[in-house]
């Protein structure tokens, strides 16, 4: 009797987790509204925030001396208050002989409910702030309008002129 039970069970589970993810767009950083109306991730139930999307690809630009092209995008879903260091950004700009990493097209934006509407708050320029160091630079920057339940994109493009050098796409 119970191995008769046990598969429709499993089904049964196995399909509600497969709809719960359903709900998250996990191919590219639109945000819907079952993303910010979402309450947690069935995947880990304690997470106070956790990446729905995130993808970086790199290429040579051979119209510039070669440069090291990365593109990065992410797109991060807000829980709780426990997660709101992930609305602080540091992206990581390597100094080095060959010449400094540039960041190009940074744009940042916060979805959120507000009187049952989505509403979007992107990052201005004078929220962006580099910390300047000998070895690399930090670009830093915190969301607008954080708030529990809040989905958080964000994009930009680094330049290299150091083709040796590799480095997390975001620090």
């Amino acid at each position: 009797m119970t191995k008769f039970l046990f598969l429709p069970l499993l089904l049964f589970f196995s399909t509600a987790i497969f709809a719960q993810e359903a709900v998250f767009n996990l191919k590219s950083t639109e945000v819907n509204v079952a993303e910010v109306a979402a309450t947690g991730y069935s995947r880990d139930s304690t997470a106070n925030a956790f990446y729905i999307y995130e993808n970086g690809h790199s290429r040579f630009d051979n119209g510039n001396d070669y440069n090291l092209l990365t593109d990065y995008e992410a797109k991060i879903k807000i829980v709780n208050k426990e997660g709101f260091d992930h609305a602080n950004i540091k992206i990581r700009l390597h100094n080095g002989s060959q010449g400094k990493e540039k960041l190009h097209d940074l744009k940042a934006s916060t979805h959120y409910i507000e009187n049952g509407k989505i509403k979007v708050q992107h990052l201005s320029q004078d929220q962006i702030f580099t910390e300047e160091n000998p070895d690399h630079d930090l670009v830093k920057f915190t969301f607008p309008a954080v708030k529990p339940g809040a989905v958080l994109v964000f994009s930009y493009q680094k330049e290299s002129p150091c083709l040796l050098y590799t480095s997390d796409a975001a620090d």
